[in-house]
């Protein structure tokens, strides 16, 4: 039974640096089939041939905590196999020095969602940041193409499922 829900929505504009689309991902609660409070938002940027980075955090409404250089995520050439792991370091805008691993886990035959049961091309992606408590921290299972079917954010009692997905063509 789902007793909480999150509404995950892209902040217009996105901003470029260096030619990179770098988009700003924000977590609102989820009450009454309406987004209520901001719980986090999360700078990411995904190019192909270029590591996925994450450019930035922000709890609620708390300012943005910058990376210098971003965080890497991933390798660089889109290579990863099963088991591979990326440690990225960065100072963050509020002078915290912050590590993370990427580790591609493992393929996954499928991963079939509420909303769409076809899915057949995912991944097993994890994210760890020592204990910190990031919230980009914890563990993906994504679809290549269209990105996370479900996540479970290190500390969560449970795994976020896909419920349903507004995408328009100019996002």
């Amino acid at each position: 039974t789902v007793t909480t829900q999150l509404y995950m929505e892209k902040a217009q504009p996105s901003t470029t640096e260096d030619g990179v689309e770098i988009a700003e991902f924000d977590w609102y609660d989820y009450v009454d089939d309406a987004p209520t409070d901001l719980k986090y938002s999360v700078l990411w940027s995904s190019v192909p041939g270029s590591a996925v980075e994450i450019h930035g955090f922000a709890w609620g409404t708390d300012a943005i905590t910058t990376f210098d250089p971003p965080l890497a995520v991933t390798d660089s050439d889109d290579k990863m196999l099963n088991g591979d792991a990326v440690t990225s370091t960065s100072t963050g805008s509020d002078g915290v020095t912050y590590t993370v691993t990427g580790t591609l886990v493992e393929a996954v035959p499928e991963c079939p969602t509420t909303w769409i049961s076809s899915w057949t091309d995912c991944i097993h992606y994890n994210i760890d940041d020592g204990g910190v408590g990031l919230p980009f921290a914890g563990d993906y299972t994504l679809e290549v193409d269209y990105g996370p079917a479900y996540f479970q954010l290190t500390g969560d009692p449970a795994q976020w499922t896909l419920l349903r997905y507004d995408y328009a063509a100019s996002e």
